[in-house]
């Protein structure tokens, strides 16, 4: 069975407080939304971690004009040499 689909900043937090509200269980939620549940059990650790915000799709976002405070710890050590060759090339 394929599940899976796109969603939007709406329907992730819709999802994700419906399954906080129903005990964390990821799997009856994946089914009842048709989404992955590796994706419900990512949204629930964001939102969890982050609020809202954590569950914004900043995919396709250019890394130089995301902003700093949103970045993750891989993140931030990655920019950390990206930010040189940034001024370098200027």
């Amino acid at each position: 069975m394929k599940a899976g689909r796109k969603t939007t900043f709406e329907e992730r937090i819709e999802i994700t407080i419906y399954t906080i509200e129903h005990d964390k269980n990821y799997s009856a939620t994946a089914k009842k939304y048709n989404v992955f549940y590796q994706q419900v059990y990512n949204w629930v650790k964001k939102y969890l971690a982050k609020g809202k915000n954590g569950l914004k799709d900043n995919q396709g976002k250019q890394f130089e004009k995301r902003d700093l405070s949103e970045l993750t710890d891989s993140e931030n050590w990655n920019w950390s040499f990206v930010k040189p060759k940034l001024k370098f090339n200027a």
